[in-house]
């Protein structure tokens, strides 16, 4: 039995007293700091874990763009993709190494959606160039960090395959284990998110 929790920081916080209040992850983003991100990982690591917490749902690996993404947003570390692939390592590796597994989300990437997937299912229209120049490389970084979980998105990414990621053999199965031979942990996110009433 896992009992896990979004502990993102900034506004995505679950627990309401006795833990540190970080932050949203673009404040972070704006240090550049990977130290900052490494402290605040083991930090929550060490109030989690007396807590009976095994699992921290975050950090988000999210790349923005210049469209607005309401439901991403303040949660990511910003537009750079190696900045964030930098900081989500950092905090990953920091909170691994106090005992509390970390989550890398949302696979691969919601920093375009334009539409938040707790109320609809979003459609991005990137391809697998722009995914791989972009996107995938604070996921590679987080799989090299050995992250212990891995959350998929409830997104369409029409150019990639015909179903949405979270069903997706061709993401998940062939390109996430097979092809980032990933062989830790995944997790969908929230089954009932408004992005997949009527599938």
């Amino acid at each position: 039995l896992l009992v896990a929790v979004d502990h993102e920081g900034g506004r995505v916080i679950h627990l309401g007293e006795g833990v540190t209040v970080f932050p949203d992850n673009l404040a972070l983003g704006q240090t550049a700091n990977a130290e900052f991100a490494r402290t605040q990982g083991s930090i929550e690591a060490r109030e989690l874990g007396p807590l009976g917490i095994d699992l921290n749902l975050a950090p988000t690996r999210d790349v923005l763009t210049n469209e607005y993404s309401p439901n991403i947003g303040i949660r990511s570390y910003g537009k750079d993709a190696a900045k964030v692939a930098e900081l989500g390592r950092a905090r990953i590796e920091g909170m691994q190494s106090e005992g509390i597994s970390a989550c890398g989300k949302h696979f691969p990437g919601l920093g375009p959606a334009t539409v938040d997937p707790h109320l609809k299912l979003p459609t991005l229209s990137s391809d697998w160039v722009e995914l791989k120049q972009k996107h995938l490389l604070p996921f590679q970084a987080a799989i090299e960090a050995q992250v212990r979980c891995i959350m998929t998105s409830h997104s369409f990414y029409p150019k990639l395959d015909n179903a949405p990621v979270t069903f997706s053999k061709r993401l998940v199965r062939d390109f996430l284990r097979r092809e980032l031979k990933y062989e830790g942990l995944i997790l969908t996110d929230d089954l009932e998110m408004g992005a997949l009433e009527g599938l």
